[in-house]
């Protein structure tokens, strides 16, 4: 499932919260207003995080642990259950807070196996 993340949910994000969602994405909006979570309808799948989402430093640092989890998957690794590996799985944005930006010893085993 391919994973999107609005800030804001005025009417383009709540739009492209909602197509996107309907294609099948799960989708996490972002908005430091809670009564916006009405435009996205009562039966709202995804999440809804009450917050600003313009934290330059807290979106880098997901960022960057994102893109880490997204070239392990190009080494064919696979989610890690070590909740602190880059290679754990991110059902909700907050899960990627958990994370570090490297690899738990397990997953650097396994990429330096594959590279024999």
């Amino acid at each position: 499932m391919l994973n999107a993340l609005i800030i804001g949910c005025g009417r383009v994000g709540s739009s492209i919260a909602l197509e996107l969602q309907a294609e099948g994405w799960g989708v996490t909006v972002v908005d430091e207003n809670e009564d916006a979570l009405t435009r996205l309808g009562e039966s709202w799948p995804g999440s809804f995080i009450v917050g600003h989402g313009m934290d330059a430093d807290l979106l880098r640092d997901r960022l960057i642990k994102e893109a880490v989890h997204e070239v392990g998957h190009t080494l064919d690794l696979t989610h890690c259950d070590d909740y602190a590996c880059a290679m754990a799985a991110s059902h909700a944005v907050e899960w990627i807070d958990l994370k570090e930006a490297s690899l738990c010893p397990n997953c650097q085993g396994r990429v330096l196996e594959a590279a024999r």
